[in-house]
């Protein structure tokens, strides 16, 4: 008999239920209902995000200095690492979901993570060149990247788990608290980690065992704590074989589709539905066996194809997130550069280091977030203006846009500053003037220069930007070309007269040629801010002092001895040099354990060439060199340089002999200077003879303040505030029960492919101007966000909070189903 009233009739709509779970509204409301499994939650991610940035911190510097890796290689197996931990979620997502459930993949992966850590601590153990480097550490990194990588999406969603799906408001805090938690943990990693390297232990220099050793027993409480709150937990139970459905869905609908089997559907997957049967498919029995009387009739299979469904779309709706972590990540590469460019000195005492705006960067995410959370989202929905999701997403995106304008215009205030690279076709020569008072240097025959130019003694051509200087010769040579610059020598300049010096430049180079009273020689120069250290400047010596004018402790040493003989005599010492900060009130002269004040080579870089002068003439004689002591990392202040005779044991210090006339002052930071020490007179001199000095400044100190970077770092925080954090909470909402630790994956694997980006673009290095580099990336997310913007159009709101339209108006629940993107787009497109 045909049902004339139709499917209403059969299955009349039940009374309203009244729903005994409504959300609190009130803080004391909240925090009575708050579950108490999530403090546990939060104490282990905090726990692990301290091991983790602890662990990045410290990795590259073991690397290199207990196994022994080159730069290239140390930095390889460091991206590995970090791309690994954010494209291995992808199998913690499968594991928690669809094999272990959350709380079992989070346990078990926590004990491989600390099997890792483990064997670095015994690793570690061993100096470098032991049988165990490298396999053993290579194993361990491994095995905790596995560890880290699987757990990562497993604990953001099993802490939310703890809530009601429809309590969103508490969600949408859970997730800020939640990020609160993750930048304390990130903080006390950075700051903490690294600090015990610096400590000496177990005959090394640095305490790799105690720092790895830190990492475990964090990691090891945590789990324990973790483990202890079982039974507090909620847990959600995976589902066997989610994932091997979701394939099988996705390959009938196709085939459904593609061999045009019936009606026309308006969405791919649903035309899975045109061969499906619910009276012979198991759960749609099982359902319909379930179902209460005069409830409608349910199709488990097509409520999953909806979830499926929305699993794509949210897929889709995230691909340019890619673009937003990919600027993101600027923050620990291409910012610190720029900070390396400024002056970090705030006042006499206190400095804001490069190394420390991630910290800085850390704490301001910790005050803003609960300023946005509390305050500011609150108060725009006070006024009416009520941000979805995906327009709190696209905002935050224009956060990071501007904050990379700014960037850019940072950084073109900075190239002003910047010593000038030769262009091509061009070569730059500077001449020094190494002589001691009275000596001047005509300096002539330069290609492409008329007027000679005058170098008082002590003095030299200098590049200084700062000062509009620009008196280092930039001689067009082609491809390559000899040139024979002449040099007078004028008033008491040693009986020296005149000398040409033929050399040979190329394209791009940047040399300089030094006349002394020992002779006259050239090397190329390095204008690159230092990357290394604290308040940190270069230095370079030219060191022209032969064994013969040393002190008498130093004549005897072995160093001196193998140099004493016949045409020997001419060359200089060449072993290890110290440059120390003065300071009169000191015990010793020299303090190794000052980061800023002490750096010592232990022999020099290379030995030159010097076309040495003889005892009365002008024509050099050759078969003479120099020891040039490159690349030498200090802070500001007075410094002079010392001979070094190391202890007769380890147990004895070394002790440190001023070299004579060798002081000097830097000021500032970022600056690379040139050190020349000579003798006063011909090395074939037999008399004793006074050392002279020229100090020369290759690149200017830093002049503008790091201060100036801290609104792009607030920009930033904003962005990820808006971005980052509601990106969680809209995956995490948008995400079918079933498949949320795997959609979680998906979004960390977009930070894993930003990552890849920016190692892509700086392999590739199409900007020769880093402003350039801020810029394109800020018009390339801009547009990724008005292609986001377009897209969320048409993106449908899914609603997992367990209930229907009328559940949801008793309960007052945001109405994010069908939220109007529309109204926003037309806004954003008519201010444009």
């Amino acid at each position: 008999m045909v049902n004339v009233l139709g499917e209403a009739a059969l299955y009349p709509k039940p009374e309203p239920v009244k729903v005994i779970d409504p959300e609190p509204t009130t803080c004391c409301g909240i925090l009575f209902t708050w579950p108490k499994s999530t403090l546990i939650v939060y104490l282990y991610e905090c726990g692990e995000r301290f091991v983790f940035y602890g662990l990045k911190g410290i990795l590259i510097l073991y690397l290199l200095k207990n196994v022994g890796f080159s730069p290239l290689t140390a930095g390889l197996i460091f991206n590995i690492f970090l791309a690994l931990s954010y494209i291995i979620p992808f199998l913690g997502g499968y594991l928690a979901d669809g094999i272990f459930g959350r709380f079992f993949t989070i346990f078990w992966f926590s004990i491989i993570y600390l099997t890792g850590i483990l064997f670095l601590v015994i690793a570690s153990i061993f100096p470098m060149g032991h049988p165990v480097h490298p396999w053993l550490d290579i194993f361990g990194i491994a095995i905790l990247t596995v560890g880290n990588g699987v757990i990562k999406p497993s604990v953001t969603v099993f802490g939310v788990d703890q809530l009601k799906p429809h309590h969103l408001s508490m969600i949408s805090i859970f997730f800020a608290l939640f990020y609160i938690f993750i930048q304390i943990g990130g903080i006390l990693g950075t700051a903490i980690v690294p600090s015990f390297v610096a400590m000496p232990c177990m005959g090394q220099q640095s305490c790799f065992p105690f720092a790895f050793g830190i990492t475990f027993l964090v990691l090891l409480v945590c789990m324990f704590a973790f483990s202890a709150g079982s039974c507090l937990y909620q847990p959600i139970p995976p589902i066997p074989g989610v994932f091997a459905k979701v394939i099988n869905t996705v390959k009938i609908a196709l085939y459904v589709k593609v061999k045009g089997i019936g009606t026309t559907r308006e969405h791919w997957l649903d035309y899975y539905l045109n061969i499906h049967d619910c009276t012979k498919h198991l759960e749609c029995i099982q359902a319909a066996k379930a179902r209460a009387p005069g409830s409608p009739p349910n199709c488990p299979q097509a409520k999953f194809i909806d979830d499926v469904k929305n699993f794509f779309a949210l897929q889709n709706i995230l691909a340019p997130v890619i673009l937003f972590w990919a600027l993101y990540e600027q923050q620990s590469s291409r910012w610190m550069v720029q900070a390396r460019q400024m002056d970090a000195q705030l006042s006499p005492t206190f400095f804001l280091l490069p190394q420390h705006m991630p910290i800085f960067f850390g704490i301001l995410l910790i005050i803003l977030i609960p300023i946005f959370q509390f305050l500011i989202y609150p108060i725009l929905a006070g006024c009416g203006i009520r941000l979805t999701y995906l327009k709190r997403m696209i905002i935050g995106g224009l956060f990071a846009v501007m904050a990379f304008i700014l960037a850019g215009i940072i950084q073109m205030g900075l190239n002003q500053t910047m010593p000038a690279t030769p262009s091509a076709g061009q070569a730059s020569l500077a001449v020094i003037n190494a002589f001691p008072k009275g000596c001047r240097l005509v300096v002539a025959d330069v290609p492409g220069y008329v007027t000679p130019a005058v170098i008082p003694a002590g003095l030299g051509l200098t590049d200084n930007p700062l000062a509009a200087r620009q008196e280092a010769y930039q001689v067009p040579v082609g491809a390559s070309s000899r040139i024979n610059p002449g040099i007078q020598m004028n008033g008491s300049c040693s009986g020296r007269g005149f000398v040409r010096y033929p050399m040979d430049l190329n394209s791009g180079d940047s040399k300089i040629i030094v006349v002394l009273p020992q002779g006259i020689f050239s090397q190329p120069t390095v204008t690159t801010k230092p990357t290394e250290g604290l308040i940190s400047s270069g230095i370079s010596i030219n060191f022209l002092i032969p064994c013969k004018f040393l002190p008498e402790d130093f004549k005897k040493s072995d160093i001196c001895s193998t140099l004493a003989s016949g045409l020997n005599s001419l060359t200089p010492y060449n072993g290890p040099l110290a440059v120390c900060r003065t300071n009169p009130n000191a015990t010793t002269p020299c303090d190794p354990t000052d980061p800023t004040g002490f750096y010592q080579w232990e022999a020099p870089t290379d030995q030159m060439a010097l076309k040495a002068f003889p005892p009365v003439g002008d024509k050099p004689q050759g078969k003479a060199t120099l020891s040039h002591y490159a690349d030498g990392i200090i802070g500001p202040g007075p410094f002079s340089v010392y001979y070094v005779k190391p202890g007769a044991t380890p147990a004895a210090p070394a002790q440190y002999v001023a070299v004579e006339n060798s002081d000097f002052a830097i000021n500032g930071m970022g600056g690379v200077y040139v050190l020349t020490i000579g003798l006063a007179d011909s090395v074939l001199v037999d008399d004793t003879v006074a050392n002279v000095q020229a100090f020369h400044q290759l690149s200017p100190p830093n002049y503008m303040s790091i201060v100036w970077q801290i609104p792009q770092y607030v920009l930033t925080a904003v962005a990820e505030i808006m971005f980052a954090i509601t990106g969680l909470e809209f995956v995490y909402t948008q995400s079918a029960p079933p498949l949320k630790a795997f959609s979680m994956a998906f979004w960390m694997a977009n930070i894993g492919f930003g990552d890849l980006c920016v190692i892509i673009v700086q392999m590739i290095n199409p900007f020769s101007n880093m402003a350039y580099e801020f810029f394109a990336f800020a018009i390339a997310l801009f547009l990724v966000l008005l292609l986001m913007t377009y897209m969320s159009l048409s993106y449908p709101y899914a609603n997992y909070t367990g209930l229907d339209e009328e559940e949801q108006g008793l309960l007052d629940v945001p109405p994010d189903v069908g939220a109007d993107n529309e109204g926003f787009v037309n806004t954003l497109v008519t201010r444009l």
